[in-house]
């Protein structure tokens, strides 16, 4: 049993939301006014706004974890049929196929964000619009009627028709006459960026009613490599667009549009460099907190960590062990002796 058909028995209608790039499934209620059917674009209700919703599938009970009194309802029918029969059946049949729910497969089978980028619009059907209007016709509906009309296309978006003051039965009710549809209109994909170009086409010979300044033109052209944008040409040549324009009359150049490849236009970054050579540091490990030295002391420390002949950090250090000890010692630079008995000499640092 369809949902359009009357029934003491509330209906209800699982959807699929795209919300945030995170499509989910949700429960509505179906008014008794509307008919749906799988496949369909529905307008539901969903937190603080309305947003588009595929219908899934169909029930005559409410989910048992759910009170039939806080579903809220389908707000209408944007467009039915969304998916074509055979595809909607191709889509049913890889859900049985893979053993897995239909949201699923819906998920990998819509662009990301269909539903929350596309557009609700509403359409003027002229062709079904009988002269003269059969009276007597509500003002609302006049209203939309006339705001239609007077756009070229005879096409609107609902919320823009919502903020002229129309409201959402009106449009319904000229959408039930038939004197218009509701679509949704998918998002426009990125267009290319183009710009004029202008190409010089005549070759070495030159028409003969060409001025001097339209051959002057002609070869910084030529010089230029014959292909060039037309903002460069107009500052190059000091010239303008009509001047370029009757050269294009006459045979000599072509200025139509190009797409443009679209650059990087950040900052210029400079490479990574090597740092220059220099050397190692070498610390005594021995003694972290540094020491308090006399004046004119000069200290020194030998530490097996660090290499077998005397550095300069601040500690005289002996590793025994698992231990270490730090003695401090400030001996002139002459009698200045290490652990080994070797004289530490400056020149050896």
């Amino acid at each position: 049993m369809g949902l359009g058909e009357s029934s003491t028995q509330p209906q209800w209608v699982n959807v699929l939301v795209d919300y945030g790039g995170q499509p989910a499934e949700y429960t509505y209620a179906v008014p008794a006014h509307l008919i749906v059917q799988m496949g369909d674009i529905l307008t539901v209700p969903f937190r603080q706004q309305s947003i588009g919703a595929i219908a899934l599938s169909l029930s005559t009970t409410p989910p048992a974890n759910l009170v039939p009194a806080q579903i809220r309802p389908v707000e209408g029918v944007v467009e039915q049929r969304f998916f074509a029969p055979a595809y909607w059946v191709l889509l049913q049949r890889v859900a049985h196929h893979y053993q897995v729910p239909l949201i699923q497969v819906l998920k990998t089978a819509l662009p990301p964000g269909l539903l929350a980028k596309s557009q609700r619009r509403l359409r003027l059907r002229r062709d079904r619009i009988p002269h003269p209007l059969p009276n007597p016709l509500t003002s609302g509906l006049k209203d939309l009627l006339d705001d239609l009309q007077r756009s070229p296309t005879g096409d609107y978006t609902w919320p823009y028709l919502q903020r002229r003051g129309h409201n959402y039965r009106t449009m319904q009710q000229l959408i039930q006459l038939g004197w218009a549809e509701s679509y949704l209109a998918p998002p426009q994909p990125p267009q290319a960026k183009q710009r004029q170009a202008v190409t010089l086409v005549c070759g070495d010979t030159l028409p003969p009613d060409l001025t001097s300044r339209q051959q002057d033109i002609v070869a910084t052209l030529r010089r230029q490599g014959g292909d060039l944008w037309l903002s460069d040409v107009l500052q190059l040549c000091q010239t303008t667009s009509p001047t370029l324009k009757r050269l294009a009359q006459a045979g000599c150049l072509v200025i139509e549009p190009r797409e443009q490849l679209r650059a990087e236009a950040g900052p210029v970054l400079s490479p990574d460099q090597p740092k220059p050579p220099g050397r190692a540091k070498r610390r005594c490990t021995c003694r972290r907190s540094p020491l308090a030295w006399p004046p004119g002391s000069r200290p020194w420390c030998w530490c097996p960590r660090l290499a077998s002949r005397p550095s300069s950090p601040i500690a005289f250090a002996v590793a025994l062990g698992r231990r270490c000890w730090s003695t401090i010692a400030a001996w002139p630079m002459a009698n200045a002796t290490t652990p080994g008995g070797r004289a530490s000499n400056p020149t050896n640092r």
